[in-house]
């Protein structure tokens, strides 16, 4: 019954408009942008919200509240059924007044005065100082006319806080422009049967004003005179057609929303010279329409129905009018679901039943909250912090009652060589990494032990899963020849900071860290010996951004094998406990520059390392955060049904007209570069495409085919074999399936036409696999197998394979030295045993398997002495004489020992086998032989160098007696 006699109060009160319409002067005004201001600003906040809220405090006594505002110093207004109060932020009522007439949503001033309109049978403007005293008020009603027909609408404020903007009802039907001393500045009629029903707002571009009414159901716009430029019936116009909501939006199209018994809701935009663009039809809809909210290219409104199941919000495209996407809560509740208003990050905030949901910019639910009454309505009064009013008539503060999140650090890294100095972007040389930052388990500067499931694979930024990439456990990220990095060339700081050198880490080689003083250190790992910008492990030195640190070298633990070699190792560490030191935040400050760029919860803040005793949580891994200066390639657009081009810095693609039937979110990012095998590869990165429709469901497949082509005008082909240039595509990043490519060697494309995504690469079978071969040659005065008696020269020979893309440098390192480039011969000099290990790499990143050989250098001869008893034999009867033959031999690398007999006449030669041995020699002489028959016993040492020691002694068969000597 009830609502039969409204709707005859309306047609009545329409009736008597016709007759009773005054005539209203009409001012000129000055220009003012759009504001929007307290009462909705367009629902969008500077503030943001962190996280899911707590109820902070709650204050009661209010019947029927409005939605509350927030005054420049935090002061909570809050209008309800004859009362309007002040608030302090802790929850304590400053002051309180009663009204006449019915207060609606008030608006605060920068200068702290609040201004409120009444509505009912005493429509009145009041004014208040921040202390609650009344500085005026304005009488709406005019020359009378109905209870409730009177009715201002909200209050705005120009941006110059100077004056105050206000539909008038009956029998006004005006805007009115108020002083801010309650006194009129202008006021312009309407006229006909349209009565205010939206807030006038703004145009920031051209100063124009909007204006929508009921009765007629119109959208009216004006110059900044108060100049009539043009009116529009809203939908079917009429007196059951009522626009309740308009906005500019930040493209000056203007949105306007219609609701009315026979039509539902109907979304409208407009350009600025009040042609149609499109409309968008809700089945639902109320009398007075839902407040709107733009950011981005989306604006959002919600569908009211007595239908449960169709209430929602609906996400629409500002261009086209689409559907972008559709959210509803998860549970169909009784109540109103509350119009949104949107944070400064993007998410989106409304209220159902006794529930507050927040909802991500793609439509996903991110957190709600329920409470104990029914939501009335909801601001955002600051960061982290929002205010609710309730039907029970309470206002409740709602705050993360937990710490802030620090902010995201400001990036401040570039790329540690001169990749634009070789010809590379930004997005293709940083991508070009031989070796990742493992998500999972950046453990490797520690002695701890991934799980063995992990083993052999990472986690990069990309996300999850796992993938069979180099290599499990990195803590950073590795550059080697894919990157254009080259041994010896100059590795250049980060960012600037204060430089350190450390050699203690073995496995690091010669090192330079650098603190950039804002809690961040860069290390530099396998440097040359030379070139070090800091030669002393105490030696700290200042450096710019950009200057040379070192060279590029394999000093430390650096295994040639599949992408390594020489190669700069590049890591980033922050000091958590800010103490100034970063060692005590390793490993579990270790951070990977590229940040985390995936949906799904990063791995390594959420690793624990816990005490062995009590299993208590010591600390965690860490945040990681993108840290580059410059971007990588990524596009976000949409997709409609009438296709599109989308372009990134290297890949186009082309979608023709009905490829799909529905409005896409279409995300193409650049991708590092992929290896399927060591013939395979990619020309540079890759590209990871991904498309969802309006509830965030990936689309893989499209309707009708789309072109997408990759340029390689940047890159040399000579290393690939030209003939198997084509693009592959994967539907998981791991398998690939080459397809159908056409190459355009002019202009330096290659295109494909598919109806799928996700991931595209444009790869070639590369034209040289083989590593070079390396031979050593040792040059000096040789012994057995490879024992040298001089000084040893080492040359290292090395040759590529026939045809292939020659030898690029050849490394090598001595006993458990450090790895470096060989350049020249190398000499030995020392005595001892040496041991050379090898290999080489050619200009194509082939590696040779380490090669090794070992000498020794001995210069030293051995000791040896030999002795016989007797040494005389006499008388010379021709008879045999026993005798032994004494003495020693010894080395510490002994080769052989050779002991002689030696007899002047060539008859008597006995063999001697051993120091300790008795022979035969004869006592007999020659007549003629005056000097005696001499029988000289020798012993030759020799060591495996052939450094030999020669000792004898003799033993004389005498000519006479008296010369027994």
């Amino acid at each position: 019954m009830r609502n039969y006699m409204i709707i005859f109060i309306k047609i009545f009160c329409l009736i008597l408009i016709i007759i009773s319409v005054a005539s209203l002067p009409q001012d000129t005004f000055a220009h003012w942008p759009l504001f929007g201001q307290n009462f909705t600003k367009n629902n969008l906040s500077d503030h943001q919200i962190n996280g899911p809220l707590e109820v902070k405090w709650t204050l009661s006594g209010f019947t029927s509240p409005n939605k509350p505002v927030v005054s420049i110093d935090g002061t909570i207004y809050l209008s309800s059924i004859y009362k309007f109060a002040a608030v302090s932020p802790e929850g304590q009522q400053k002051w309180a007044g009663n009204l006449y007439g019915e207060p609606v949503t008030a608006t605060a001033g920068d200068n702290g005065n609040i201004y409120i309109p009444t509505i009912g049978c005493n429509p009145y403007l009041y004014s208040f100082d921040p202390n609650g005293n009344r500085l005026w008020k304005y009488d709406m009603r005019q020359t009378g006319g109905l209870c409730g027909y009177n009715n201002p609408t909200r209050i705005n404020l120009s941006p110059d806080q100077k004056t105050l903007y206000v539909g008038a009802g009956y029998t006004w039907m005006a805007l009115v422009a108020f002083n801010t001393d309650g006194s009129i500045k202008w006021a312009t009629r309407l006229g006909g049967f349209n009565s205010p029903s939206s807030s006038p707002v703004v145009s920031p571009v051209d100063g124009s004003i909007y204006l929508g009414t009921g009765g007629d159901g119109k959208l009216f716009a004006f110059t900044s005179e108060g100049v009539a430029k043009w009116n529009r019936h809203i939908g079917s116009g009429g007196p059951t057609v009522r626009v309740g909501n308009v906005t500019v939006g930040p493209d000056n199209n203007i949105y306007a929303v219609s609701s009315g018994a026979s039509q539902g809701e109907v979304l409208n935009s407009f350009d600025p010279l009040g042609n149609s663009r499109w409309l968008y039809r809700l089945p639902g809809g109320s009398w007075f329409g839902p407040d709107l909210a733009i950011k981005g290219n989306a604006v959002y409104i919600i569908e009211e129905s007595s239908n449960k199941e169709r209430r929602s919000l609906h996400a629409i495209d500002t261009n086209t009018g689409n559907l972008l996407w559709k959210w509803s809560p998860p549970d169909f509740l009784s109540g109103s679901l509350k119009p949104p208003i949107i944070d400064k990050n993007g998410t989106i905030f409304l209220s159902w039943d006794k529930t507050l949901y927040a909802v991500s910019p793609e439509g996903q639910t991110l957190w709600f909250l329920t409470l104990g009454s029914y939501i009335s309505s909801f601001v955002i009064g600051g960061d982290n912090l929002m205010y609710l009013t309730f039907s029970s008539g309470d206002l409740a503060a709602l705050a993360n009652l937990q710490p802030t999140p620090a902010p995201a650090p400001e990036p401040f890294l570039d790329l540690p060589w001169d990749y634009q100095g070789k010809g590379l972007s930004f997005n293709e040389a940083a991508q070009a990494m031989s070796s990742y930052f493992d998500h999972e388990y950046p453990l490797l500067s520690t002695n701890l032990n991934e799980l063995e499931e992990a083993g052999g694979n990472i986690v990069s930024f990309r996300g999850l899963p796992r993938k069979s990439l180099s290599y499990s456990s990195h803590d950073g990220y590795d550059y080697a020849k894919l990157a254009k990095v080259n041994i010896g060339d100059p590795v250049l700081a980060a960012a600037a900071g204060e430089a350190t050198y450390v050699n203690t880490c073995v496995a690091c080689g010669n090192m330079i860290l650098i603190d950039h003083k804002n809690g961040y250190q860069t290390r530099y790992l396998h440097l040359q010996k030379d070139g070090l910008i800091a030669a002393a492990p105490e030696q700290k030195v200042t450096v710019n951004a950009g200057q040379p640190v070192g060279k590029v070298g394999a000093t430390g633990n650096v295994v040639p094998a599949g992408d390594r070699g020489a190669h700069i190792h590049f890591g980033v560490f922050q000091d958590k406990n800010k103490d100034g030191n970063f060692e005590d935040n390793i490993p579990d400050g270790a951070t990977d520059p590229f940040g985390w760029q995936s949906k799904d919860p990063d791995p390594w803040p959420l690793f624990e390392f816990k005490d062995p005793k009590n299993g208590k949580t010591l600390w965690t891994g860490n945040k990681s955060y993108y840290l580059w200066t410059k971007k990588l390639d990524n596009l976000d657009s949409t997709l409609t049904s009438n296709g599109g081009v989308f372009k990134t810095s290297r890949a186009t693609l082309n979608f023709p007209e009905g490829a799909t039937n529905q409005n896409l979110n279409i995300n193409i990012q650049s991708s590092p570069v992929v290896k399927i095998s060591n013939i395979l590869s990619s020309i540079g990165s890759t590209i990871t495409a991904t498309a969802k429709d309006a509830l965030g469901n990936l689309v893989t497949q499209f309707n009708n085919l789309f072109t997408i082509t990759i340029s390689f005008k940047d890159f040399d082909l000579g290393r690939f074999k030209q003939d198997t240039v084509s693009i592959y595509s994967s539907p998981d990043n791991i398998n690939w399936h080459k397809e159908t490519t056409s190459i355009n060697w002019t202009e330096k494309t290659a295109s494909a036409a598919l109806n799928h995504f996700t991931y595209f690469a444009l790869m070639a079978e590369r034209a040289d696999v083989l590593p070079p071969t390396t031979s050593a040659n040792l040059t000096g005065d040789k012994g057995q197998d490879n024992w040298f008696r001089s000084d040893v020269r080492v040359n290292l020979d090395a040759r590529d394979n026939e045809g292939g893309s020659g030898v690029d440098y050849t490394m090598y390192k001595v006993d458990d030295g450090d790895w470096q480039q060989y350049l020249t011969p190398v000499n030995f000099a020392g005595e001892g045993r040496y041991k050379i290990e090898f290999y080489s790499a050619d200009l194509d990143e082939n590696l040779e398997d380490i090669q090794s050989i070992e000498f020794d250098i001995d210069k030293t001869a051995p000791d040896a002495a030999i002795d016989a008893n007797p040494k005389s034999l006499w008388p010379p009867n021709g008879k045999m004489v026993d005798i032994t033959v004494t003495g020693n031999s010894s080395d510490n690398h002994p080769g052989s020992t050779n002991i002689s007999i030696d007899d002047e006449y060539n008859l008597v030669e006995p063999a001697v086998s051993n120091f300790g041995q008795t022979i035969r020699l004869e006592a007999q002489r020659e007549g003629g032989d005056l000097d005696g028959r001499v029988y000289i016993i020798k012993v030759v040492a020799e060591d495996l160098a052939g450094n030999i020691t020669e000792k004898q002694t003799q033993v004389i068969v005498a000519h006479d007696q008296g010369k027994k000597n």
